[in-house]
């Protein structure tokens, strides 16, 4: 399955969402399909199965959870991969998603390199278990050829003399070599070594063998029937003695176990085959049996854990594939291990770190998933897994330029406004005080205007840096714009706040711009806000903070202002 090939279903009810997936699919050489609510789905779905689903939860009628439990339930639908998106970010309705049947889960509002990685993670496990199903049923119908023929098969039972002469077979015997009768045969057949055995010496060392040991069991070899055709035997043969303890005679059976030898032949091609394919597939496999001691691993997967499959063979996979998250700490379980317990595909969540045999880490997406035969039974499990290092970075960088502003490196208006809004929860809910500081500089427009934007650039970043070295490490800093600083002092007093907005004020009041032999002095005007219980609304408390500001500034400037019940 390619990405030019891979056919993609759109469930939602928001047009803007529909559009953008849509445009981002299919400039990515995906075939979009989309449906506005689920019944819609449900009947694109039965019309013209796709290969992976984006599914929404809140839709009218019927909601996403249904649909999905309802794709689960029909066996056309059932292996059809379901990613969710859904703003709904609660730990109980990712539980519940993946209860009903989801492969995956996003939530909004989400990036789009994450959607695609997903969406390319899904679409491998897809084919790798198509694939893996195939070869498997392959297998199985070999298998099942080969014990039939085995289980079925006539023996040929003779008896010859010491000098290599048949004294003596049966029917079945006689249609193994080609002959009509057993008559026929005995007849034809005078020296057994030249006229019956392929390899000029293979008749002598069954002797040689039935002389020392007195018996030989399923001894394997190549025979000319009569009409000259090759086949292979097996044969069970005794050395039969007189009461004197002298031998007399060879009896045995044998069987044709050609059909049996070129399966076998076949078997061993397929299972080359499997290798092959395993060593080819660009992702980490870690394959294992039903209680999750491995089993076999392509070079990717040696790669990245560090170790090679002589040494690992036969260890739990959790004694291999170690992982922790982002912040270090280790997963309580591991993925495999709980599809083989759930019976049920797990992915693990972003951020997601494998420490190597040596210690070194890579930032992985990974898929477990059981392993099934054509009955539905668990007969193994696989773990694929790949180097999101680049993903990961690039997720990243993306997050951090969402949340910075891109000239000084501070936090931006987007960012501030969040850590704003859990300040005034915990001040609103665990009584907590918490100081807000808006910034506006004192004659940066005129350094702006008088030596050019470039320059007032650099002015901007060297005052963030005068600022940056003089704040708590737990305060957030933000640039919102222009020449406008925000500041959120934790868990702080307002004589503390006064205190510390002071000591900025000073500094910046101290602080000397120079270019092109001009010295600048600059000042900055400081609102403050209480943020307390007394109000949880954040654009409110922002505005209160503007206006702080504002009436600093309408003092003249280089001062602070405090905004409580009333502007002070």
């Amino acid at each position: 399955m390619t990405n030019q090939k891979s056919n993609i279903l759109i469930v939602d009810d928001t047009p803007d969402n529909l559009r953008l997936l849509t445009d981002l699919l299919s400039s990515r050489g995906y075939k979009i399909r989309i449906a506005p609510d689920g019944e819609f789905a449900l009947d694109s779905v039965k019309a013209n199965p796709p290969d992976l689903i984006l599914l929404d939860i809140r839709m009218p009628n019927l909601d996403g959870y249904e649909v999905c439990r309802r794709l689960k339930a029909n066996p056309q639908t059932e292996k059809i991969p379901v990613i969710f998106l859904s703003a709904l970010g609660e730990e109980i309705d990712k539980t519940k998603a993946f209860a009903v049947g989801g492969s995956d889960y996003i939530t909004k509002p989400f990036q789009l390199e994450e959607v695609l990685a997903r969406i390319n993670h899904q679409l491998k496990i897809l084919d790798l278990q198509t694939s893996l199903e195939l070869q498997n049923q392959q297998l199985k119908i070999a298998e099942a050829k080969y014990r039939n023929i085995f289980e079925n098969a006539i023996e040929g039972l003779f008896q010859s003399s010491l000098d290599g002469r048949y004294l003596t077979v049966n029917p079945a015997m006689a249609r193994i070599l080609g002959y009509q009768s057993p008559a026929e045969l005995l007849e034809n057949v005078k020296d057994i070594s030249s006229q019956i055995y392929v390899e000029r010496n293979r008749y002598q060392e069954i002797r040689d063998i039935l002389q020392e040991k007195e018996q030989i069991i399923s001894c394997e070899s190549t025979v000319y029937r009569q009409d000259g055709q090759i086949v292979w035997i097996s044969e069970n043969i005794r050395l039969v003695k007189n009461e004197l303890n002298e031998p007399i005679y060879y009896e045995g059976n044998l069987q044709d176990i050609t059909e049996r030898k070129c399966l076998e032949i076949e078997l061993l091609a397929a299972k080359e085959f499997a290798q092959t394919t395993l060593k080819s597939i660009g992702d980490g496999v870690i394959v294992t049996d039903t209680s999750g001691f491995i089993i076999d691993c392509n070079p990717i997967a040696e790669q990245l854990t560090g170790w090679l499959l002589s040494e690992i063979k036969g260890k739990r996979i959790s004694e291999v594939l170690i992982l922790v998250n982002e912040y270090g700490q280790e997963i309580s379980e591991n993925p495999l291990d709980k599809a083989l317990k759930e019976n049920r595909i797990v992915d693990l969540a972003s951020g997601t770190i494998l420490i190597g045999k040596e210690g070194k880490e890579y930032p992985i997406q990974d898929s477990a998933a059981p392993i099934k035969n054509n009955q539905g039974e668990i007969i193994g499990g696989v773990v694929v897994f790949y180097d999101a290092t680049e993903s990961y970075n690039l997720t990243s960088q993306l997050y951090w330029e969402a949340n910075h502003d891109f000239l000084t490196g501070l936090y931006n208006r987007r960012a501030f406004k969040y850590y704003l809004s859990e300040a005034i929860n915990t001040a609103f809910d665990n009584y907590l005080f918490h100081i807000l500081c808006y910034f506006d500089l004192d004659k940066f427009k005129f350094v702006n205007d008088s030596c050019g934007h470039e320059i007032g650039d650099h002015l901007l970043n060297q005052i963030t840096r005068l600022l940056s070295d003089k704040i708590r490490p737990n305060d957030v800093l933000a640039r919102l714009g222009g020449d406008e600083f925000g500041l959120l002092l934790y868990q702080t007093s307002l004589i503390k706040g006064i205190e510390i907005a002071n000591s900025l004020r000073e500094a910046i009041l101290n602080f000397r711009f120079i270019w092109q032999g001009q010295i600048f002095n600059l000042g900055v005007s400081i609102g403050l806000v209480i943020i307390d219980d007394s109000e949880n609304d954040l654009g409110e408390i922002m505005r209160r903070a503007d206006k702080a500001c504002y009436n600093a500034k309408k003092r003249g400037g280089n001062s602070i202002s405090i905004y409580q019940n009333q502007e002070q």
